[in-house]
């Protein structure tokens, strides 16, 4: 009897068949039970740490096994060591560096001085039922894998805009490669049983399929990490991670939506920088979803912000009006933003100034070389909001607005000019003007929206 680390040796047999020859082998054939954790302890600690290329260090395990294990060691010539051995485990929950929790793990890992193979280890990922195979080959690790999540169970693992917008099960398979220099995998659904609760492109059915693939490759030095995220029909994100703090920080992220993601690109700016080509796109449903996150959030350790926007589109939906044939670039400077927009109802660029306290609601400044009126029925109606109680403040932001032309049914109505900034609950116009060769308009008024009803 005898322990090694908390592992129980069991019934073991060890032989030395001739001390007197010239290479004595001393034999070993027995069995050991115990603690998984002891058994990853001794694996890290042990030359079988070299055999496996290091893949487990930092391995945690909860549950036990059942070791057994055959070796031949040449007292003389140690590094002739030969060793067969198998290990059982009984309802494990294992933690692998860089893989999801594995819970209700069994099945067998056989290993020798050459490395180790499991075929078919069952457990559970994400909620639901998987089958792995391990080996090791070329100095590291390798793992495949298949199963099906229960989508509920990776909300913690999505950011947060997305957590509660997709429910459901779907498939996964899995093909990761561990060395010491680093480990790399690629997960990859078909995402067919998840709904999406998301705007366009972004949306779908739980009966519709969308092939997703996710891939993660560390540099040489393993300083850093690169994810990149493939979803069929929708386009394509970049991550850059930085490993070098006490936790992954993603630093650059490239937003690629449409026929963007068919391009060549490079991550190489910090921020995140969204660039997109697609049919129509709806930015009221994506501010909407925005700003359902925000009122969420309680991550204390937020992620890079947005420094670039560049969008073409047949169609903008924005504030309840569609402009066509839309190019849109826009740069941000901390919290404010720089715009430049080409359509068919308008041209020129356009400033957002953050909220100070003397502009609580923020500003809006732009200079258009032309602005066209609203057709009839073009605009979305409008839900008529709550009159707001007296002494509560008007959410609106300041207006300075300028436009060489304003055009309404195909006629140039003439240079527009308009100052509006909130003023207690109203919105005050302090300026409105419309010029042109036959003539000028210059008004001014409030919309006022406390009390019983808003009046203009």
């Amino acid at each position: 009897t005898g322990r090694v680390y908390g592992a129980q040796i069991g019934r073991t047999k060890v032989t030395i068949d001739d001390v007197l020859a010239q290479v004595a082998h001393l034999k070993v054939d027995g069995e050991a039970s115990g603690p998984t954790a002891e058994f990853l302890h001794f694996v890290e600690t042990s030359p079988v740490a070299d055999w496996t290329g290091h893949a487990l260090d930092g391995a945690q395990a909860t549950g036990n096994g059942a070791l057994k294990l055959r070796f031949d060691l040449p007292l003389s010539k140690p590094e002739a060591v030969t060793v067969a051995g198998e290990y059982a485990f009984a309802s494990n929950q294992l933690r692998l560096p860089g893989v999801p929790v594995l819970s209700q793990v069994d099945g067998r890992v056989a290993f020798s001085e050459q490395g180790m193979v499991a075929r078919d280890l069952a457990a559970e990922v994400y909620g639901g039922p998987a089958k792995l195979s391990i080996a090791t080959a070329e100095g590291g690790l390798k793992v495949t894998a298949q199963g099906t999540a229960n989508v509920l169970a990776l909300r913690n693992d999505m950011p947060e805009a997305l957590a509660d917008r997709v429910s459901g099960t779907t498939d996964w398979t899995l093909a990761m490669d561990s060395r010491p220099a680093g480990t790399q995998w690629t997960v990859e659904s078909s995402l067919r049983g998840a709904a999406i609760d998301l705007p366009a492109p972004a949306g779908k059915a739980a009966a519709d399929a969308m092939p997703l693939r996710v891939e993660r490759r560390p540099d040489a030095r393993g300083a850093s990490e690169a994810i990149t995220i493939d979803v069929a029909r929708v386009g394509r994100v970049l991550v850059h991670r930085d490993l070098s703090g006490p936790a992954p920080v993603a630093d650059r992220v490239l937003v690629l939506v449409g026929r963007a993601a068919t391009q060549p690109a490079e991550n190489d700016r910090p921020g995140v920088w969204i660039r997109g080509d697609v049919a129509s796109l709806d930015v009221d449903d994506w501010v909407a979803v925005k700003s359902r996150a925000q009122a969420r959030s309680v991550s204390s350790a937020p992620g890079p912000s947005i420094r670039g926007v560049d969008l073409d589109t047949g169609v903008l939906e924005a504030f309840g009006r569609k402009l066509h044939e839309v190019s849109v670039s826009a740069r941000s400077t901390g919290d404010d933003w720089r715009m430049q927009i080409a359509a068919r109802e308008a041209a020129g660029s356009a400033d957002w100034r953050a909220a100070t306290p003397a502009m609580p609601n923020g500003r809006i400044v732009a200079r258009l070389a032309r602005l066209s009126v609203p057709e009839s029925g073009e605009l979305t109606p409008a839900q008529a909001p709550e009159p707001r109680r007296e002494g509560e403040a008007n959410p609106w932001p300041e207006l300075d607005v300028q436009s060489a032309s304003l055009v309404s049914k195909g006629r140039d109505l003439g240079r527009l000019e308009m100052l509006a900034k909130p003023q207690a609950a109203d919105w005050r116009i302090d300026r409105l003007v419309l010029s042109s060769d036959a003539g000028r308009v210059q008004a001014e008024g409030w919309w006022r929206a406390a009390g019983r009803a808003q009046l203009t």
